[in-house]
């Protein structure tokens, strides 16, 4: 006879293995036989050839014995009470909220009821994208989010409408951020343009869109490190407000911030003059400008070099460019000059296509004024020799390749300027890097579904831009880590990147859910290896009751 503990029962099963188990019997009234009398089993190992082989938990706690049993199972689970969160995803996220600061420095300025409300609500868009917030009561009882707070849709606009109206505290909120940024970090400033029919809001303006027509839109301008990827501060500007001229608002709030002195400003040549480039020296703050091929700085540099374009010497193999740089000297307000090198580069294949660009318009032209479709005081009618005929009468034009070939002069030609780069190769390599703005942008409007303000107070929306500026630090510190090969207890993992998108990383991560209910040990459901590894390799804790 097999000896198994003291009130235990044996379950055999067709395999030849008997299974053993304490029994708790209990009286369930909501049954609907006519024997009420229900049995719950406690598994503590099982037989095999005569032998008692004990399982985890009862090796873990040999004094288990049938009244532990009933403690256990003693009452009847309700499943109408039973709740399903999903907390994959907003572990994942919350996790990289915690290791880039975000959370803590959410904290430390709106306190952390606010702060906890705030990254509930940037998970939503980040999760939800095009989304409406309007519907994130309807969304947070299906996911496990840092607030339980209820926040019905008008809550939500008075939460965004209280931190909008905080100047001071966004402002340290920025303050706080650039204290993360790296000592030598580069940072990339752009702008762009959000629609918006709202008359109440004071930034909005008619301007042109990049569909050629106008339309009504405020203007953003985003900070953002190039090396991280994360947002440092955010601004909103009048809709028709160029560029150009938001340099020295930049300075401005470049000194206010505390940025450190050896963080590099990347800027798009939409921000190049001589006078901002002096400001920026003047200012002390260093830079990496793209320049206009139509600025007579660039110009007299390249006039200047020209042979050397086709010499083998300034060409940079891994770019297939011919680089050149010269330093000058740029002129401030006050007389006083400061050494800036202009790096400026020379593409073959650009050039061929600027050459083919302008034969082909040509050509469209002739065709044009034979058929009697041009005007005659078209721009591009300066390329052509002067006559006396009209479209459609039958004259033919001439070429005038003189006119052509200033024209097309500097097609090929591209070119930056800095105060603290004086490799050209370098340059290059740095300002390729400021597409993380571009990025941040393109996350906003279309992964967050930010290319309509969809608000129509000034506090409500820069309290909404504050969200999407913490929903953007997440997607961004995740995509940061997925861009890296990773190794987990000596195992060497490729970039998470070549196996999902974003936006399928979190997918799989969808279906881990947590139950929990009144009167219920709140437990998670199965996790893969798969998924686990996902966290692993993102470097931050795998989820957790």
């Amino acid at each position: 006879m097999t000896e198994i503990p003291e009130g235990a029962l044996l379950q055999k099963s067709k395999n030849g293995v008997s299974y053993v188990f304490f029994p708790s019997y209990y009286y369930d009234k909501n049954a609907t036989t006519h024997n009420k009398e229900k049995q719950r089993r406690l598994y503590i190992g099982k037989v095999v050839n005569g032998h008692f082989i004990p399982n985890k938990r009862y090796k873990a706690n040999p004094r288990l014995s049938a009244s532990d049993a009933g403690k256990e199972l003693a009452e009847t689970i309700d499943l109408s009470k039973v709740v399903s969160r999903s907390v994959g995803a907003t572990s994942l996220l919350t996790a990289l909220a915690e290791k880039v600061h975000l959370k803590q420095d959410l904290i430390d300025v709106y306190g952390e009821e606010t702060a906890l409300q705030l990254l509930s609500l940037a998970l939503f868009m980040v999760i939800e994208s095009n989304s409406s917030l309007s519907i994130y009561p309807q969304w947070q009882p299906r996911f496990r989010v840092p607030s339980d707070a209820a926040l019905p849709s008008q809550a939500v606009s008075r939460l965004l409408m209280k931190v909008g109206q905080d100047q001071s505290a966004l402002h340290r909120f920025f303050h706080a951020r650039t204290t993360h940024v790296r000592a030598k970090e580069f940072l990339a400033y752009d702008s762009t343009k959000i629609a918006s029919t709202s008359r109440n809001i004071d930034d909005v303006r008619w301007a042109p869109s990049k569909q050629g027509n106008f339309q009504q839109e405020i203007g953003l301008a985003i900070l953002c490190g190039q090396k991280s990827r994360i947002p440092v501060m955010f601004r909103v500007l009048p809709g028709n407000i160029p560029d150009v001229k938001t340099v020295h608002d930049l300075i401005c709030r470049w000194d206010d911030l505390g940025i450190t002195r050896d963080a590099v400003a990347v800027l798009d040549r939409g921000y190049d003059s001589c006078e901002n480039l002096a400001e920026l020296c003047r200012s002390s703050v260093k830079f990496i400008v793209g320049q206009k091929t139509s600025m007579r700085l660039v110009r007299d540099c390249i006039d200047a070099d020209m042979p050397k374009y086709w010499e083998s010497a300034h060409y940079m193999g891994e770019y297939g460019l011919f680089g050149v740089t010269r330093r000058v000297m740029i002129p401030d307000s006050n007389g006083d000059e400061h050494p800036v090198w202009v790096h400026t580069f020379r593409s073959n294949s650009n050039e061929s296509l600027g050459m083919e660009l302008m034969d082909k318009k040509l050509s469209e032209y002739e065709k044009a004024w034979a058929d009697g479709t041009a005007s005659a005081t078209a721009p591009i009618r300066g390329l052509f020799m002067p006559s006396e005929g009209r479209p459609g009468d039958g004259s033919v034009l001439a070429r005038n390749f003189p006119a052509i070939d200033k024209a097309v002069r500097y097609r090929g030609f591209f070119a930056f300027a800095s105060n603290s780069v004086s490799s050209a190769q370098e340059t290059l390599s740095i300002y390729r890097g400021r597409d993380c703005v571009e990025k941040t942008f393109s996350n906003l409007q279309t992964g967050l579904g930010f290319a309509a303000a969809g608000v129509h107070r000034d506090d409500t929306l820069k309290g909404k831009l504050l969200v999407c500026m913490i929903a953007l630090t997440m997607v961004a510190a995740l995509s940061y880590e997925m861009e890296k090969e990773t190794e987990v207890n000596g195992v060497k993992y490729p970039r998470l990147y070549e196996q999902y998108s974003l936006r399928q990383l979190l997918n799989e991560l969808m279906n881990i859910q947590m139950f929990s209910g009144e009167g219920i040990t709140p437990r998670l459901s199965e996790i893969t290896q798969k998924q686990l590894q996902i966290f692993d390799r993102v470097g931050v804790p795998r989820p957790s009751i």
